[in-house]
């Protein structure tokens, strides 16, 4: 799981989409009125929205899973996942969650889920049926559920969105993977050992081995540039691709820390531990440039 920068796309293919779905999310919210029960259609997923924005090996989700991060073969594979569930709701125990009345006590009435966010593409993420299977409608919170449009900005999730960008709901400030690949909750996070458990990601024995794939692949690329340092004092070496391999090597790493490469969060684990940030590439990547062009001068 990684933290994703999401910048609203700006199209009339989407401009049309999201007038739609606040039509739908008005009738919604007028049927719930009424007392009647609302039918969700499946609108939240239009086929030139899962392709062009969920589904799209560029960013935001560079064609992976918002939650394990692995690769998805094809757009008919991709589920457009609810992050808080849109018809109904379990607490992590897998039990029904009620309504609770206006002094506060639990009816028997099920909670109708956060059907007033079910076109909201804030709320949906492109999701592996290994990760949404398990999930479902499982959205455990602290306190109490949002029963209402708004009241969900004062609940408290177990569960991290990766698009959110609040920092408390940044996945770096609670989770991590070792040198084994296994991702464990960071300093005993409530929120990373509730998305572990949830999303059962050290439960399938691939994730940890290509998360040990993706720690090597970076550890080679950092020996790579600390050769090219090194090379770039040798009077022996030539300077100009010297500078060529470290724009390289910075470039590539900028990437890893961008998402653009799966299974992020076990790279940039590596990459913090070796003293690496995202601010330190492209600084150097930028001298780099410079200075090759006054060579190429």
């Amino acid at each position: 799981m990684r933290k994703i920068f999401i910048q609203e796309p700006d199209s009339e293919i989407w401009e049309k989409w999201i007038r739609d779905c606040q039509e739908e999310t008005k009738k919604l919210i007028e049927i719930i009125a009424e007392g009647k029960k609302p039918i969700i259609s499946n609108l939240y997923k239009r086929k030139e929205i899962k392709q062009i924005y969920f589904a799209s090996k560029d960013a935001p989700f560079y064609g992976r899973c918002a939650y394990c991060e692995t690769p998805i073969a094809d757009t008919q594979s991709i589920d457009i996942e609810h992050f808080r569930p849109k018809a109904g709701i379990k607490d992590e125990n897998g039990n029904v969650v009620n309504l609770k009345d206006s002094q506060g006590f639990e009816t028997n009435i099920p909670h109708h889920g956060y059907y007033w966010l079910a076109y909201d593409w804030r709320n949906l993420l492109p999701s592996c049926e290994k990760c949404n299977r398990p999930k479902s409608t499982i959205f455990p919170v602290i306190g109490n559920y949002a029963q209402s449009v708004g009241e969900e900005v004062n609940e408290r999730p177990l569960l991290i969105n990766p698009i959110s960008n609040l920092d408390e709901d940044n996945p770096e400030n609670h989770l991590a993977v070792d040198s084994q690949g296994v991702m464990y909750s960071l300093n005993g996070s409530a929120r990373g050992e509730m998305c572990l458990k949830i999303f059962k990601l050290n439960e399938r024995d691939q994730l940890a081995q290509e998360r040990r794939t993706q720690q090597r692949s970076t550890q080679l690329l950092i020996i790579e540039l600390q050769n090219a340092f090194k090379d770039l004092g040798n009077p022996k070496n030539s300077e100009k691709q010297a500078y060529k391999t470290l724009i390289n090597c910075c470039q590539k790493l900028t990437d890893i820390f961008e998402g653009k490469h799966s299974y992020t969060m076990a790279s940039v684990c590596v990459l913090r531990e070796n003293g690496f940030s995202i601010e330190w590439f492209q600084k150097k990547c930028e001298i780099f440039q410079n200075l090759l062009s006054k060579l190429d001068g």
